[in-house]
């Protein structure tokens, strides 16, 4: 059996959840011994604890909402468009599992955005607030990672990788030390912050980490003072 070929038809497979397929693929490159794309996939695996680490395809962007008890969520118009981008742009950590599992769900979804926003816009009646989203943004994340595999795949292919029954030869894993993806290699650095999750519900945890939030309050915050040249 060809690992390589056997990886290139999960793929390509439809009906295949790329959840499933991020194991055998995770293996593969651990016994190339790439350990770049072998962090990369685990981070895909299991969601990405450094905010900083996520690739470019998993910047998004939403609208922002506030929640009055009254009249329920409104979308809140921001004059300034380069404090509107700082406020509805942001980056998803949580794992391919986890979006699959929420592009199920076939609901809008929000990020919360930190609660001391509420008073430095005046949002006098708005007790919440929340980038809104659809669960189809989803669905390009999950795609960039099939397709980044999927090209990783024929670049080994070309190179006369194949791993015969899970196992490589030494001239493979050789051959393999320059086919890692450089588009994987995120040198991402900014304001932009991991918001938290929740489903469009009533219910929302609005604690959050101080050390995620406080560089978005920051951008913010600065966005404001020029905007009423405070």
């Amino acid at each position: 059996m060809n690992a390589v070929i056997e990886l290139q038809k999960d793929l390509i497979e439809p009906s295949k959840k790329l959840s499933d397929i991020l194991p055998k693929a995770y293996l593969i490159a651990q016994k190339l011994k790439l350990d770049e794309l072998s962090q990369w996939i685990k981070n895909e695996m299991k969601g990405y604890s450094n905010v900083k680490e996520c690739p470019d395809y998993r910047h998004m962007s939403g609208v922002l909402k506030g929640r009055n008890p009254y009249v329920g969520w409104q979308v809140i118009q921001i004059p300034d468009m380069e404090l509107e981008n700082k406020v509805s742009n942001f980056v998803e950590t949580e794992s391919i599992r986890t979006l699959e599992s929420l592009i199920e769900t076939k609901e809008v979804l929000y990020h919360t955005v930190p609660a001391e926003l509420i008073n430095i816009l005046h949002l006098d009646g708005c007790t919440q607030l929340g980038i809104y989203f659809m669960t189809t943004s989803y669905r390009s994340v999950i795609e960039a990672v099939r397709q980044e595999l999927l090209d990783w795949t024929i670049t080994l292919e070309k190179n006369g990788i194949k791993g015969e029954n899970m196992s490589f030869l030494k001239e493979e894993v050789k051959k393999a030390q320059n086919t890692t993806p450089a588009t994987i290699i995120n040198n991402f650095s900014g304001d932009i912050n991991a918001l938290q999750m929740a489903q469009n519900n009533e219910t929302v945890n609005q604690s959050q980490d101080n050390k995620k939030s406080g560089g978005l309050l920051s951008a913010i915050w600065s966005g404001i003072k020029k905007l009423f040249s405070w």
